[in-house]
Order: structure tokens, then sequence, then C-alpha cells
């Protein structure tokens, strides 16, 4: 495990005024689940949890799951179309998904790549600047943040604060979707207005952000960013982004609004990779949420997947099938599943079952290495938008859950 470095904070906060929350919902099987009188929603399989470094833990599932084909991948799926069948699954079946565990792709000199990484970009300062931003909001504060991340490049973020707090409070670092930036400060009001402060980070060079990517490799790549400078993995451009993140929980920690010893990283897709990766390269995250990872069990992924990003490697490799080798061997420094196998904070995961994007055996494969103990959300019926907005629910509740355990 990488350790991160933490700024000292403080400041006098104003009251915070009084909320009665509702009392978290009873635990099953180590996650957070509700009272059947909660109406739970028939197309998730309730939580499926697994105790610390365990491999094959199999608790129940809450709602029943029937699988009628077990031919994995997109021939099976072309096989169940042509007899009409009605059932969409076209990955592994639930009860293989609970214990699936592969070999990880992982290069003989991950942790050093990784060390000599964050030892390069922490030799900047961090130098982070929150600017008070005017909005019409009531009850929460906001600030343009600037910080210095990868190499001391600046990378733009919001935080967005409840206005009065008594105390010091559990913080939550945002990482954004394939394509995605910081957006606007609206879209994150969810996570102030339950008491979290939220930090969300831009991600460099992509079409949802303000903050460029100054250093592109150069050299042939398909359009988009999955494929920027992956001829050298120090080159490649998700080694700038994880360092960006990496930075972003310091920064988090040096606002006084935060306790710097509770913050989570959260994220979905291309942001859930984000968050894995970050909570694989420190030891001192309070919890993380991984929503349907992306850049997870790439070897299976590329086969599987169907459209972008996945696709862009597909399409990259078809024109240079020369640069094949040499694009596994980039890729096996930052699969999310040697990240997953790192991290000892608490997680939660969510995947869909019907995810085509990022399949879910790919997000098992990560779940079933995790390091520390941690939850999985199953969707039924969903594909990679997983549980949307309920998945919020379920992960405020745990949040809200895990700060209790540690004020106690």
């Amino acid at each position: 495990m990488l350790d991160g470095t933490s700024c000292r904070h403080g400041a006098n906060l104003r009251p915070f005024a009084t909320v009665q929350w509702p009392a978290p919902w009873a635990a099953t099987g180590g996650g957070v689940a509700p009272p059947a009188s909660a109406g739970w929603p028939a197309g998730i399989a309730r939580n499926h949890s697994k105790p610390p470094r365990s491999a094959t833990s199999s608790a129940e599932v809450g709602s029943s799951v029937s699988v009628r084909s077990r031919q994995p991948g997109k021939a099976g799926a072309r096989e169940r179309r042509r007899k009409g069948s009605r059932m969409p699954l076209f990955d592994l079946p639930l009860d293989e998904l609970r214990n699936y565990r592969p070999a990880r792709d992982e290069a003989a000199d991950f942790d050093e790549f990784w060390q000599a990484t964050i030892q390069s970009t922490a030799g900047y300062d961090l130098e982070p600047v929150f600017t008070p931003y005017k909005t019409d909001f009531c009850l929460v504060d906001v600030y343009d943040v600037a910080f210095s991340g990868f190499n001391g490049q600046r990378v733009l973020a919001w935080l967005l604060v409840p206005r009065e707090l008594a105390a010091p409070a559990t913080a939550i670092v945002k990482y954004r979707g394939y394509g995605d930036g910081r957006g606007q400060p609206h879209e994150w009001l969810l996570w102030p207005a339950a008491g979290f402060p939220v930090l969300v980070m831009d991600t460099r060079g992509q079409p949802g952000s303000v903050t460029p990517d100054p250093d592109p490799a150069g050299g042939p790549q398909w359009p988009g960013f999955v494929t920027r400078g992956i001829a050298d993995p120090w080159t490649y451009y998700y080694r700038r982004l994880f360092m960006d993140a990496y930075r972003a929980v310091d920064v988090a920690a040096c606002h006084p609004s935060v306790d710097p010893a509770r913050v989570i990283v959260m994220g979905s897709s291309q942001g859930g990779a984000v968050a894995q990766a970050v909570a694989g390269l420190r030891a001192d995250l309070f919890g993380a949420l991984v929503d349907v990872p992306f850049l997870t069990h790439v070897t299976r992924a590329v086969d599987l997947a169907e459209g972008s990003p996945y696709d862009e490697i597909v399409r990259y490799l078809a024109r240079n099938q020369d640069m094949t080798e040499r694009a596994f061997s980039t890729l096996a420094y930052f699969d999310g599943v040697s990240f997953a196998a790192r991290a000892t904070a608490p997680a939660r995961y969510s995947v869909g079952l019907l995810d085509k994007l990022c399949p879910p055996s790919t997000v098992f494969a990560a779940y079933n290495h995790y390091g520390g103990a941690a939850d999985i959300d199953i969707w039924r019926f969903n594909g990679h938008e997983g549980g949307g907005t309920r998945q919020q629910l379920l992960q405020l509740r745990w949040i809200r859950e895990l700060s209790l355990q540690a004020a106690t």
C-alpha cells in the first residue's frame, strides 16, 4: 500500500443545525438492507457481501435470479437471440460470477512503477486554491478549486460544503465517467444536502472538462483517450489521470470542513476505475464506492464488451496489429483487478447483469480480488446505468452508517 500525504487544516465553522436522520437499515450479510416492508425493488439482488480477502464468499442474494443459459460470451448471446430466448444475459451466470476470480494480468514491477509515479508527482507542491463561487444555493457553499495534479499540472474541481457544519465531516471525492468533467455545481447537491462535503474532480482533456491534458504522448491512437500513449506505460493517459485523482484526496483533506481521516472516493464507469485505482494506491481512505468500473479485467473486457470505450482498443489494434503485445503490456499496469487486490478501505461495488459496456464478469473479477471488506449491489435487469438513483440512496445510507460506526 502506498500512503499519500495530508495537509494541515483547521478553521472555526458555524454551528450546524441539528438534523434528525432516520436510523440506518438493519445490516444483512455485512451490507445495508431494508426491512421487508420497505418494498425492496424486485430488480436488485440485494447485496452480496464478503469479508476481507475472501475470494469465495457466497452470501445468499435476496431476490431470485433465474439463468436459463450457462453459455457465456457473445456467441452465447447470438445463439439465444437466434432461438428467440427472452433471457438477455450474455455473460457468466450469477452463481459463477460470485466466485469468478481469474488470475491477475499484472506487470511484474507494478508496485515499483506506481511508487515511482507517486514520488515523482510528490515533488510538486499541491497548492490547493479554494475560490468562493457565487450561486443561488441557500444551504450549500461552493468553491471553484484548483490544485497541482500529475507533474504539477493544474487541475480543476468543485467543492460543495454544507453551509453550517458543527465539525469537520466525512467527505466524498467524486470522479467522472468517460467524456465527462466536473459539470455544474447543482449536479452534486445530493451529498452536501445530506451533510457530506463533496469534491468533484475535472477529467483532464475530456470533452466535458475544462482542464487540459498538456502531456499528449504523440504517436498513433484511436480517437478517444483509452489508447492515448498506450505504447508505453510512462506516457499512458491514465497514468496522468490516476495521479490527479490520487492528489484530489489530499486536496479534499486540506479543507477545514473535511475530516482528513474520513475521505471516501466514488465513481462510476471510468470514474469507478479511477476510484478503484486510488483505493489501491492509498492506505488512508475511509471508504470506496465503485460502480460498474471500466478498465478492469481488460483482457476479457476487450473480447466481450460492446461499444466504446473498450472498442477503442479493439479498433486501434485492428489497425496496428504489431502493437498488440505492447498495448497489453501497458494495460497490465492499469488493470483495476490489480488495484482492487491492494485496496484495504471498506468498499461497496455495484454491477448491472446486462451491462455490455463493462461486463459483469469484469466487475466481479475486481470485487472477488478486493483486499478489504466489500459488498456488491447486483442489479438484475440493468445495464451500464446500474442502479442509477436507487444506487445513490444505498450509497448515502452506507456512508451514513460508516460515519456513525466511526463516531462510536
